[in-house]
This record gives C-alpha cells, structure tokens and sequence, in this order.
C-alpha cells in the first residue's frame, strides 16, 4: 500500500472515479461543507511501480474440484499445516491446522470463498473456489 497525495479541496462524499491506464480521475460527490455538487474533475498521475519477479514462488499447486461438493483438495509437493476459507464479505469461516491433505466443504453455503493454503506459517496461495451442492 503506498499512500498517494490527497485530492484538493475539502472532502467528498461519494465521489465518482476511475482509472485509465496510470491515471486515476476524481469527479462529483457532495461537499460536506457546502452541501453542494462540484462539477470540476482532477486527474492523478500514478507513478507505475518496479515489477519483479524475484519473489515469486515456483511451487505448483492445484485446487481442486472446482466447483467444489462436499470438500476441496489439492495437489501439491508442500506440506500444508493450516488453511483458511473466507466468504466474499472476507469473513473467515474456517481455519485448520495440521496435516492437512483436504477440507470439508459441505457445511458451507452455496457461493464463492477464498482458500488459503499456508506451508509452515507461509502462505503459499491463494485460491477462489465456488462451492456447489
């Protein structure tokens, strides 16, 4: 996360915005002070940030089934000791330890959740999984 300069002016609420490639537009909103509409629209430069690649991981893994019916497995040469699942609201709604090789799915409801796969406190992935009774 990287903090980038404040918009001019007072504050907004609501504002409308929108991003075209490294600029981001502001517009509209309600000023909480005049309690009126501006019409003026801003544009932000963004600087675009260094990619690498020297971070990322090579490890494969497969999640799987897809959409999911009862549990979610996955293939993969790491050992997994905990996973977490978390709703689209992210809320966790399940977290285990240990020596992990699958997890039951069938008490969640039908909708899509995020799994996330740790090795040793590391997280390795994460993966969107669509559970489907």
């Amino acid at each position: 996360w990287k903090q980038l300069t404040s918009h001019p002016g007072r504050s907004r609420w609501a504002p409308g915005s929108f991003v075209i490639h490294n600029a981001v537009y502001l517009f509209g909103g309600l000023d909480r002070f005049t309690r009126t509409f501006p019409t003026e629209m801003y544009k932000f430069q963004l600087e675009p940030e260094p990619v690498s690649t020297d971070n990322l991981s090579s490890i494969n893994i497969n999640v799987y089934p897809n959409p999911a019916n009862g549990f979610v497995s996955w293939n993969t040469t790491e050992k997994i000791t905990e996973v977490k699942i978390y709703n689209i609201q992210n809320q966790l709604i399940v977290s285990k330890t240990g020596d992990i090789s699958k997890i039951e799915t069938k008490d969640l409801i039908n909708g899509l959740y995020m799994v996330q796969l740790y090795s040793d406190g590391a997280l390795l992935t994460t993966e969107k999984v669509l559970v489907q009774h």
